[in-house]
């Protein structure tokens, strides 16, 4: 991701750049010698898998790479000052979903066609429902009308409930498909402090509490905005599905879960 001010010609190395290392499992054919390409990025348990991409890519070109790594919360701070800046010290920002319409509405990204005109996203490359693009005019996450390819997506995060198969057998347990269900089963086999009936994700700090309790208000119905993809902003986080997404997740922070 890349901000607007940049000189074109480095931001043309960028946008090759962005091509291949998101894209990964491409060959890449040699390039003349360019300025180190810097980024930042915050160190999550995936970043191992993005830096062998970047020594694969420099070993492959030529090229350096600069990655400026940092906690998740410094990432997004350095990321913020930086396009603030009349010029920024990164090529590419790494940056989670939750923040990047801040980036695009703050006028800051330089849409990557822009740059390179000739730059498509690969078909192997999932957009996240078009989050990849931002149009100006509506001020919506779409590729369609004027939206324009702005970010490449380079990992997705999955949240997934595991369950204990053999404490289940133990039990007697049906795999829960409901949510009271899984009340139910998280109860039976509490057993503090040997063993817990749940455990969820979780620490300090707002993005990781949201980041834990949307998937419990969108599958209740709920969400921050009506339609937001439609442009439509009508508030709904203080709707009765927000409310009851909400309150089932609190219910597996409570006596059966690890706290």
């Amino acid at each position: 991701m890349i901000k607007k001010n940049f000189l074109r010609d480095r931001l043309r190395t960028v946008g090759l750049l962005a091509g291949t290392v998101m894209t990964a499992a491409l060959a890449v054919p040699a390039m003349a010698e360019v300025a180190p390409i810097t980024i930042v990025i915050n160190q999550s348990p995936w970043f191992p898998g993005f830096e062998s991409v970047v020594e694969l890519y420099e070993e492959t070109t030529g090229n350096t790479v600069e990655l400026d790594v940092n906690p998740f919360a410094g990432s997004l701070e350095k990321q913020r000052a930086a396009v603030r800046t009349d010029e920024s010290p990164f090529d590419l920002l790494v940056m989670n979903a939750g923040f990047f319409v801040e980036f695009y509405k703050g006028g800051f990204m330089e849409p990557l066609q822009d740059i390179d005109p000739g730059f498509k996203l690969s078909k192997d490359i999932y957009d996240f429902d078009e989050s990849v693009c931002w149009d100006a005019t509506a001020e919506a996450v779409t590729c369609g009308g004027d939206g324009k390819l702005t970010g490449i997506p380079i990992n997705p995060n999955l949240l997934l409930l595991h369950y204990r198969a053999d404490l289940y057998d133990q039990k007697g347990l049906e795999v829960p498909k409901t949510w009271e269900e899984l009340s139910v089963s998280a109860e039976m086999l509490n057993d503090q402090p040997k063993t817990y009936g749940i455990s969820q994700i979780g620490q300090r700090g707002a993005f990781a509490v949201t980041y834990a309790v949307f998937p419990y208000i969108w599958s209740f119905g709920g969400d921050i905005f009506k339609d937001q993809k439609a442009a439509d902003f009508t508030i709904t986080i203080n709707s009765p599905e927000t409310l009851a997404g909400m309150e089932t997740c609190l219910l597996y922070t409570s006596d059966a879960a690890d706290e």
